[in-house]
């Protein structure tokens, strides 16, 4: 049976998303200037991936390896780019978390989608899929793209000084941008927007823990 909290996960979609408004409260500084969704983007799923840790619930996150791109070395959900073959994005999403993270997830139960996200800096528009497995995976990482695998209990992601600031160089130009602090790692940006909207679910109420 599905964990209590995966379900109100799927009720409180169930009665309409947070929305764009949410995910900006984890924009960097002059985001919004630039935000749209411009010609010739590209689709793509990532996962938020939730399994049974004890009588508690966590979820999945990957720091990418250092490479000569926008995104090296950043803190993200697993997923990637749409493919041809790919029916729809929840399968985009698990397909490309099943090869970062070299797991088997057709024992996976989809809880629902948040709102897409387009980034601009990449022209990528990004659905988020959340799924939920009742058993903690086994990885084996792809290490051309994963670093290392990150496990956060979610009750971690409701701690609100979890919530910090930095000044860093994006494209050049010093930009305040909120993170949050997760074992000393910083997330932030599209992951941190996506995340605000998760975890503005799970605040809509506080009896989701094991009755």
């Amino acid at each position: 049976m599905p964990h209590a909290l995966a379900e109100h996960i799927r009720q409180q979609i169930n009665k309409g998303l947070p929305g764009t408004a949410v995910q900006y409260r984890m924009a960097p500084a002059r985001r919004i200037q630039i935000e749209g969704v411009q010609r010739d983007h590209k689709n793509a799923g990532v996962l938020i991936l939730l399994y049974q840790s004890g009588k508690g619930i966590s979820l999945v996150f990957i720091k990418r390896t250092d490479y000569p791109g926008i995104h090296s070395g950043q803190i993200s959900f697993p997923g990637g780019k749409s493919e041809q073959n790919d029916r729809d994005i929840c399968l985009t999403a698990i397909r490309e978390a099943e090869e970062e993270l070299g797991i088997d997830l057709k024992q996976i139960n989809v809880i629902g989608m948040l709102t897409r996200l387009h980034i601009p800096v990449s022209n990528i528009t990004v659905y988020p899929v959340i799924g939920f497995i009742e058993y903690k995976p086994s990885y084996h990482p792809d290490r051309t793209e994963v670093d290392h695998v990150i496990e956060v209990e979610v009750d971690e992601l409701l701690r609100p000084e979890n919530v910090k600031y930095a000044d860093m160089e994006i494209r050049s130009e010093i930009i305040s941008v909120p993170y949050y602090d997760i074992y000393g790692e910083k997330i932030w940006g599209a992951t941190a927007m996506i995340l605000s909207e998760f975890i503005e679910i799970l605040t809509r109420r506080r009896m989701f823990h094991q009755e």
